[in-house]
This record gives C-alpha cells, structure tokens and sequence, in this order.
C-alpha cells in the first residue's frame, strides 16, 4: 500500500549517500499524503523543463541540484 512504499521511501533516503528526486513537474510545489524526507535532505531533484520557474529557483536557493529535462515529441516504438 501507500503508506508501506513511503516508509520504505523515508529508510532509502536516510540511508542514501545522494538522494535524487525524479519528479513531474506538475508535481512540484504539491502536498502527498506522506513526506518522505525534509527538502534539506534532496541532492538532487530531475524535472520537466517546464516546472514553475519560481519553485525551482526555491529549491536552487534551498541547496538543491535542479535538473530539467524536455521531453521529446517522438513516441517510442517497439520492434
């Protein structure tokens, strides 16, 4: 369930020498239902480039890596 994959979550991430958030960037700026690890515990955070500017540069300002990425149009295909 929801809550045993966060727990798992929170030990990863207080055992993790590097803890690397991969996240949407609709995702950025919202509440879950559990909160894995204090942002002063994220090293990195993987987003789409169009995450809000404003949050991002709230994380860059809090210590955290931000990398954005931009999502290519082509679908994939299997042979």
């Amino acid at each position: 369930n929801n809550e045993t994959e966060a727990a798992v979550n929170e030990l990863m991430a207080q055992r993790a020498r590097t803890v690397v958030v991969v996240a949407d960037s609709s995702k950025l700026g919202r509440r879950a239902f559990a909160r894995i690890c204090p942002i002063d515990q994220v090293d990195i955070v993987v987003t789409g480039a169009t995450g809000d500017g404003a949050l991002i540069a709230d994380l860059r300002e809090a210590g955290v890596e931000v990398i954005t990425v931009r999502l290519s149009s082509r679908s994939s295909s299997s042979a």
